[in-house]
């Protein structure tokens, strides 16, 4: 059986949230873990597991401190799967150059973010991204 795979945004995952507001986040971010991370999400490749296996992809993009959250955008994600019927993809390369993109246009703002604050902010702002190329590409 053919299976369309989708591209999961933020709607989907955090309802109730305003996604915008996470692209405006961006600019708050300090840009020095914004180019490692960025640059760490341009080297994906679409053969990798974690790109098709959101449960892998969670495991590495989140730390021991948001465990709870990634099992709570897991379940999520798997309840969408399991009702829509598609499978889904998080990583895409077109989101990930936009984020780039972005970054190369924040100014350096100082670190007064902890890591595990980051990994959420950072996973939010790329579905924000991933929703924002769906509107503009319906």
């Amino acid at each position: 059986m053919f299976r369309r795979k989708e591209i999961i945004d933020f709607d989907k995952v955090f309802k109730g949230e305003n996604y915008t507001d996470y692209i405006e986040k961006l600019k708050t971010l300090p840009k020095k873990l914004l180019l490692k991370a960025s640059t760490f999400l341009l080297g994906f490749h679409h053969s990798d597991s974690f790109v098709h296996s959101h449960y892998e992809l969670l495991s590495m993009w989140f730390g021991k401190e948001n465990n709870k959250i990634a099992n709570e955008i897991n379940d999520i994600i798997n309840k969408y799967i399991k009702t829509s019927g598609h499978e889904i993809v998080i990583i895409n390369p077109r989101s990930s150059l936009v984020l780039f993109e972005n970054i190369l246009s924040v100014k350096d703002t100082p670190n007064t973010v902890t890591e595990s604050d980051f990994e959420l902010l950072l996973f939010k702002v790329y579905l924000a991204l991933n929703q924002n190329l769906m509107r503009m590409t319906t």
